[in-house]
C-alpha cells in the first residue's frame, strides 16, 4: 500500500505485516520475492512456525465458513448494537483535528456548506437529512453539492464550511485532486472565508489541505463517510451548545 511503500523494502514490508498481525500479503509487487522474505525471517527464527501456523488456521478457518453450502447468516449480526459500538470506537479513535475551533454559527443561512464529492451523482450516503447536510444548516450553513467533473466557479464570498468526500485508494499513494480543482481550492483560502474543514476517507488530500490552511483554521479528518463518520465529524468542529431541544440519540 502507498502508505507503507515508500517506507521500507518490499522484503521488510512483506516481514513487518506477518509480524504485526496480517494473514495474507494483499498484492505484494512481487510475490515470489514476499514468499522467499518471509521463508528467510522463519529460518532466521524472526517469525516462528507457530505464528505462521496461526496464520494457516485462521485462513482455513475462514474458507471453511464461505464455503460450507449452508452458511449461517452471519451477515445479519453486522447491524448488532455491538458491532454499531465497534464501528463508533474505530471512528473515534482514528478521527483526528486541528486549529482553533469551533466553527462559528451564521445567521439567516449566510453561510455555505460546501460539499466536494468524487461524483455528486453517486452519493448514497449523503442525503437531506444526514449529518454533514442537516448539522450545519441548522447553524446557517446551506447545503452546496460540487464535484470536479466541471469547471468550478463559485462565488467566493460567503463564510464556507468546506466538507470534501473523496475515498481513499491505499494502492494510488498521491492526491486524487485535479489541478484546476487545486486551483480553485487555493482561491478559496486566499479569500479569507472558509472558517471549517471537513475531509472524509482520502488521507492523501488532508495532507494537502495541512500544507495550505492556515494554522487558525480548524479542522478535522475521519476514514469514514457514513453518518456516524459525518456526525463526530461536524460535533468536533461545530458549536453544538446551538443545537437546542436535539436529543443526542440523533448523533449515534
Amino acid at each position: 500500500m502507498g502508505g507503507v511503500a515508500n517506507h521500507a523494502t518490499p522484503e521488510e514490508i512483506a516481514v513487518q505485516a506477518v509480524e504485526a498481525g496480517a494473514d495474507l500479503l494483499l498484492m505484494p509487487p512481487d510475490p515470489e520475492t514476499a514468499i522467499a522474505a518471509i521463508e528467510a525471517a522463519v529460518h532466521d527464527r524472526r517469525l516462528s512456525q507457530e505464528r505462521i501456523q496461526q496464520s494457516v488456521t485462521r485462513i482455513l478457518a475462514a474458507k471453511t465458513k464461505v464455503c460450507n453450502p449452508t452458511p449461517s447468516p452471519f451477515w445479519f449480526d453486522l447491524a448488532q448494537p455491538s458491532a454499531l459500538a465497534t464501528v463508533d470506537a474505530i471512528l473515534q479513535a482514528s478521527q483526528c483535528q486541528g486549529g482553533i475551533g469551533p466553527v462559528p454559527p451564521q445567521k439567516s443561512d449566510r453561510g455555505r456548506n460546501l460539499l466536494f464529492l468524487d461524483n455528486t451523482l453517486n452519493q448514497e450516503f449523503l442525503g437531506r437529512y444526514t449529518p454533514a447536510v442537516s448539522l450545519p444548516q441548522q447553524l446557517g450553513y446551506r447545503p452546496q453539492l460540487v464535484d470536479d467533473h466541471w469547471p468550478l466557479n463559485l462565488d467566493l464570498t460567503p463564510p464556507t464550511l468546506l466538507q470534501v468526500f473523496l475515498r481513499g485508494s491505499p494502492f494510488r499513494g498521491n492526491l486524487k485532486l485535479k489541478e484546476q480543482t487545486q486551483r480553485w481550492l487555493k482561491e478559496l483560502l486566499q479569500s479569507k472565508t472558509l472558517v471549517g474543514l471537513i475531509v472524509y476517507g482520502d488521507p492523501y488530500t488532508l495532507l494537502w489541505f495541512q500544507s495550505h490552511i492556515s494554522p487558525e483554521l480548524p479542522w478535522a479528518f475521519t476514514y469514514g463517510q457514513m453518518p456516524q463518520a459525518q456526525t463526530l465529524a461536524c460535533r468536533s468542529l461545530l458549536d453544538m451548545s446551538r443545537f437546542v431541544n436535539i436529543s443526542d440519540d440523533i448523533f449515534l
